[in-house]
């Protein structure tokens, strides 16, 4: 199947095209705190910015995605190859010459507001470049994409920081480019069905009432649905210590002088220890009740976290952040599996947005919290004290509710959420 796959030329573009656009941004991600700190000497404001791409992102995507319905996807990818790779340009540009706050912040405004309208085209594109029976070959396949990137983005971005803050957002405008110039061989004619939205009927205006109705609706059915709403608390909680942890150890970890080769081993760490976490996960799901597999989870996440509160230098940061990507591949097939799974059909996209923009606008803002709180005395201390108890809070979150009496995944006909 995968062979027939790689042997539309479509599908290769696209995936040439996607691969450079994610690699882009796993860079700049990793990039903006540590340039954000060399340039400001400020937690705060290394913070602060991390945080304002983020939110920005996941405010705009939503909006992205009544684009993406309204608009040419293939000129959407197009355009985000072309801004993205000016964008780099000019901030590795800025870097070189004279470094201002002021200026770097617009441009991360900018990146925030460009990827969070345009990022959907690629992931709405696919399914109409391919036939119906590849679509779940081609998701694997990104899904071990994602595996690749994740694992070697922060050895990758890390080396190259290290040559210099502008060499990263170098390489990032020659990725976004090859995103591009990739994007353009792609048969419109594929896609054509994209255009069929009769003007008479549905104007931009309704186009985006209809979204913002289907959003409440998606909102007023996951209130009364007691599981759903445990399940997105649960994973706000678990993101924003994730998130707390990460740039709190970044942004540390860069202020004490410590190699940015180094600062990118942390993900890389994470990374390799989800992928074998990954291999486990289904076994582990087949084998113990999900209730009881989801707070073990949690729990053992949680007490990875407490010996950072005696001892907090890079040894010890790898070594906890590697344990708690373990867990992660079988909560997420736990906990999303058995959510997901009992979501009636009409209601996955309206429910999958609710979820996604609630846990994703909670951790997306947590940078903000994170730089003022390491400019304080035993700041890094406080910020995994915080870790722990958002951690716990999912623990205790999972044995009060629902969620900790969710059966087999043998028995899940038999319970609603």
């Amino acid at each position: 199947m995968n062979k027939s796959l790689w042997h539309i030329r479509n599908y290769k573009n696209w995936f040439i095209s996607d691969t450079a656009e994610a690699l882009a941004k796993n860079m700049r991600t990793f990039a903006i705190p540590l340039v954000a700190f060399e340039i400001s000497q400020s937690e705060s404001i290394a913070g602060i910015l991390t945080a304002i791409e983020a939110t920005l992102v996941m405010i705009l995507t939503p909006i992205g995605g009544v684009l993406v319905d309204m608009l040419d996807r293939k000129k959407m990818m197009y355009s985000l190859g072309c801004v993205g790779f000016v964008l780099s340009l000019i901030t590795a540009f800025l870097l070189c010459i004279e470094p201002n706050v002021l200026v770097f912040s617009l441009l991360i405004i900018l990146f925030g507001i460009f990827t969070g309208l345009l990022g959907g085209s690629n992931d709405a594109i696919l399914k109409s470049l391919i036939p119906e029976t590849l679509f779940p070959s081609a998701q694997a396949v990104r899904e071990s994409r994602e595996a690749t990137l994740d694992l070697s983005g922060g050895v990758i971005s890390g080396l190259l920081y290290n040559i210099s803050n502008a060499t990263i957002f170098v390489a990032s405008s020659l990725s976004y480019l090859i995103s591009a110039f990739a994007t353009i061989p792609i048969k419109t004619a594929s896609i054509k069905h994209l255009k069929k939205v009769p003007a008479q009927k549905h104007s931009q205006t309704n186009l985006l009432r209809t979204f913002l109705n289907h959003l409440r609706e998606g909102w007023d059915w996951c209130s009364h649905k007691p599981t759903f709403l445990s399940a997105m608390l649960i994973g706000a909680f678990v993101n924003i210590s994730f998130v707390m942890l990460l740039t709190g150890s970044r942004i540390m970890l860069a202020a004490s002088g410590t190699s940015s080769v180094l600062i990118g081993l942390i993900n890389t760490g994470m990374g390799i220890s989800a992928f074998i976490g990954s291999i486990f996960a289904i076994q582990l799901v087949n084998r113990i009740r999900t209730g009881l597999l989801i707070v073990l989870c949690l729990a053992f996440t949680t007490l990875c976290y407490v010996p950072l509160l005696f001892q907090s230098s890079f040894p010890y940061l790898l070594i906890v952040t590697s344990l708690t990507g373990l867990p992660v591949p079988a909560l997420n097939a736990a906990l999303y599996g058995f959510l997901f799974g009992k979501t009636p059909d009409n209601m996955q996209g309206r429910a999958s947005a609710v979820f996604e923009t609630s846990v994703g606008l909670a951790s997306a803002m947590t940078p903000a919290l994170v730089g003022p709180i390491l400019q304080l005395d035993n700041g890094f201390t406080l910020i995994i004290l915080l870790t722990i108890i958002f951690s716990f809070l999912s623990v205790l979150t999972a044995l009060c509710s629902k969620i900790r009496t969710i059966p087999h995944t043998t028995m899940w006909d038999e319970v609603t959420l």
